[in-house]
């Protein structure tokens, strides 16, 4: 009787390991190539509020609301040049191939 309950719960263990824990595995490592992918990361909008996010900023053309305007940003691999400033309202009108900047620094992907 002991062994019929033992075998009953590794049978919902695997169960569990098959339905819930290795769909969420293989999604995650999906995820990762994708967000790794150049042409996806082109065809997305993005939104940065924090600089410590860039990995790199090349020279400073100017501020904007009190933040440095770089004439390029690197964000995930993927070099950006300024493009405009816009209003706070465009963070969430993102186009793609854009980066919006802190308080309103929008950059496009360069070629």
């Amino acid at each position: 009787m002991i062994l019929v309950h033992l075998l009953k719960d590794v049978l919902l263990g695997v169960i569990f390991i098959a339905a819930v824990v290795l769909p969420a595995v293989s999604m995650t490592i999906l995820q990762r190539s994708i967000a790794n992918d150049e042409a996806v990361l082109r065809e997305t909008g993005f939104v940065v509020t924090d600089p410590k996010l860039l990995e790199a900023t090349g020279s400073e053309l100017g501020r904007y609301a009190g933040s440095p305007i770089y004439e390029e940003i690197v964000f995930r691999g993927l070099r950006y040049g300024y493009d405009r400033v816009a209003p706070a309202e465009y963070r969430t009108a993102v186009r793609p191939s854009e980066l919006y900047f802190g308080p309103g620094i929008v950059y496009r992907a360069c070629a």
